[in-house]
C-alpha cells in the first residue's frame, strides 16, 4: 500500500498527511510500519525532483529517523523555494535593466 503512494503534484504537506494516514491505518490493523521503512517508503514516493536530497540522506548509514528525515526535507523545500524567489527577483531586475537600455 505504501509502495504505490506517490507525491506527484501534491504539496509536501498533502503527501505527508496521506502517508501518515496510511501508516495510522496500518497500526490500527496491527500491521505497523517501522520507522526506517517509513523513511525509505516516503523517500521513494517523492519523485525525481528530490533525487539529490534522497541520495544525500539515504546513501549510507546511519539513516535518519522519520522525524529527522522530515525536518531535513522541510529545510530542503524551504531552500528550493528561496532559490526560486531569488531567481525570479534576479530575472525581474535583469528585464527591467535591459528594458531601460532599449
Amino acid at each position: 500500500m505504501l509502495m504505490s503512494l506517490r507525491k506527484g503534484s501534491k504539496t509536501l504537506d498533502e503527501y505527508l498527511k496521506e502517508f501518515k494516514s496510511i501508516c495510522n491505518n496500518l497500526v490500527a490493523i496491527k500491521k505497523p510500519v517501522s520507522d526506517q521503512d517509513k523513511v525509505f517508503q516516503f523517500a521513494h514516493g517523492l519523485g525525481l525532483k528530490y533525487i539529490d536530497f534522497r541520495t544525500a540522506m539515504l546513501t549510507k548509514p546511519p539513516y535518519p529517523s522519520f522525524s529527522q528525515f522530515m525536518l531535513a526535507l522541510q529545510g530542503y523545500e524551504q531552500t528550493i523555494h528561496a532559490q526560486k524567489d531569488e531567481e525570479k527577483t534576479y530575472l525581474e531586475h535583469a528585464q527591467a535593466f535591459f528594458g531601460q537600455r532599449s
